[in-house]
């Protein structure tokens, strides 16, 4: 039998977290927009080369570690509809 008090718990925490988690990821990507925009008007063409450059770069290294995150988060999800929350 499901603790309704603790799982009701625990998805507001999980809920709480994933909510700070999204503010700061559109606070970083505002900042990160406003300093993209600032770089190009300052230098147009050689940041396009540059910014593509690293995009690239950053998209390989951030799949990788995406995907361990999200294997991550399939294995809580298991755990949790399999019942074998604590």
């Amino acid at each position: 039998m499901v603790d309704e008090t603790l799982l009701r718990g625990m998805l507001v925490m999980a809920f709480e977290h994933l909510k700070m988690h999204r503010q700061d990821i559109l606070a970083l990507g505002s900042e990160v927009a406003a300093l993209r925009d600032a770089l190009d008007e300052a230098s147009r063409q050689r940041f396009l080369a540059l910014l593509q450059k690293h995009r690239e770069e950053s998209a390989s290294r951030a799949a990788a570690l995406e995907s361990d995150l999200i294997r991550g988060y399939d294995e809580i999800l298991r755990r949790l509809r399999a019942g074998e929350v604590p």
